[in-house]
C-alpha cells in the first residue's frame, strides 16, 4: 500500500509541474525597447463565389460599412477559372458609407468567356477589419426586345 501511495504522489507531483510549466507560458508578453518585431495588423480578406456574365451584362460588387470607424477597402474582380485581375480600386468608407464598383462583361478581354460566351468573375475585398460584408447581386440583364 505504500508503494501505491508514492506513485500516486510522484505523478500527482508531475501533473503539478506540468501545469506551473504550461500557465508559466501563458502569461503576458514583454516587449522590450529593442525589439522592432511589428505587432500584426488584423486584417479580413473576404473572396466570393463565382458569378457569370454574358456580354450585354454589368457586374456590381457593393462594399458596405457597417462598422463604427473608417475602413480601408481594397475591392478586386477577378476571373475564374484562370485568374486574371479585371478591376481592382482602393478607397476609404465611413460608418455607414458604402460604394458599388461596377464591371461591363464588355470589358473583359475575349479570350476570358467559355464557348457558350459566358465569363466566371469572383470578387475579393480587402479591409483593416475582422468582420468583413460585401454583396454580389446577380449581374443586370440587357433590355429584352421582342420583334
Amino acid at each position: 500500500m505504500k508503494n501505491i501511495n508514492g506513485n500516486r504522489a510522484t505523478v500527482l507531483a508531475m501533473l503539478v509541474l506540468v501545469a506551473l510549466a504550461w500557465m508559466a507560458g501563458r502569461g503576458p508578453r514583454v516587449t522590450r525597447a529593442q525589439d522592432v518585431s511589428p505587432l500584426p495588423v488584423p486584417q479580413s480578406f473576404l473572396a466570393s463565389g463565382t458569378v457569370g456574365t454574358t456580354p450585354g451584362q454589368i457586374l456590381r460588387l457593393s462594399v458596405a460599412n457597417i462598422g463604427v470607424q473608417d475602413v480601408n477597402v481594397k475591392a478586386s474582380l477577378i476571373s475564374n477559372p484562370i485568374p486574371s485581375l479585371l478591376h481592382q480600386e482602393s478607397f476609404t468608407l465611413g460608418p455607414g458609407e458604402s460604394r458599388d464598383i461596377d464591371l461591363a462583361a464588355g470589358d473583359v478581354p475575349r479570350e476570358l468567356f467559355d464557348p457558350a460566351g459566358r465569363v466566371q468573375i469572383r470578387a475579393g475585398v480587402k479591409t483593416g477589419v475582422v468582420r468583413t460584408f460585401a454583396h454580389a447581386p446577380p449581374p443586370a440583364r440587357a433590355p429584352c426586345t421582342f420583334a
